[in-house]
């Protein structure tokens, strides 16, 4: 795949001829500095983007043509976002910010309950389902977009630097509930400039100037 934008009269490639398999169960970190078109890449594979040219497979469909409802419904059924600014709702409990995924999805109010209890259950906050964001630690809001990102159990957990805004150990914390994650069969992409924590995964993408220059296993 590549990807242009438009700026004025001109055209700006901000990834060429990316070309790339992840498979089920894999734990992927996707590095590089500020501008190497890790995020586009990060944006074409969470389908928040169409690709300029070229194609993308996603759980054995073509999406690339797919159009932005059809994308929509794709990202909330099959795609768990985790970014670093956590983007949580401030006057909810932890519990309703889980929620919001299966409301969109429609779901009946009892499922919504159980779903979002047991998300935050996964991610080690059963005693937390009824805190607001401004009664949680850093550490603790991240497992709560974690738990969010998982609710609709997804085929694909794409995290977006989501140890960032978090101190080294706590840091340390979230990516121990990833990999727990990944050990019981999710797919896992972090995007990072972080090498330390790219080292956690199984593989590591390396990108600059719009361009992936390597696809290494960690070993």
């Amino acid at each position: 795949m590549s990807k242009q934008y438009r700026v004025g009269a001109q055209s700006i490639a901000a990834l060429t001829d990316f070309s790339v398999q992840i498979n089920h169960g894999e734990f992927v970190a996707i590095v590089g500095p500020s501008g190497s078109g890790k995020s586009t890449c990060m944006h074409l594979l969470g389908c928040l983007q169409t690709p300029t040219t070229g194609h993308y497979r996603f759980d054995g469909q073509d999406v690339t043509d797919l159009d932005n409802d059809d994308l929509a419904v794709l990202r909330n059924s099959k795609i768990g976002f985790v970014f670093q600014a956590f983007h949580l709702q401030p006057r909810f409990s932890a519990r309703r910010n889980v929620e919001l995924p299966l409301v969109y999805a429609d779901m009946g109010r009892r499922e919504r309950a159980e779903r979002s209890c047991e998300a935050l259950r996964s991610v080690g906050l059963a005693d937390r389902l009824d805190h607001r964001p401004t009664q949680l630690s850093g550490g603790e809001m991240q497992r709560v977009a974690i738990a969010r990102a998982l609710v609709n159990q997804p085929k694909l957990l794409l995290t977006d630097e989501p140890t960032g805004a978090l101190d080294s150990r706590t840091g340390a914390e979230i990516m121990s509930v990833l990999e727990t994650l990944n050990d019981q069969g999710m797919t896992v992409v972090v995007v990072t400039h972080d090498y330390e924590i790219a080292s956690r995964a199984h593989r590591k993408l390396h990108f600059r100037d719009g361009a992936m220059i390597k696809d290494e296993a960690v070993k």
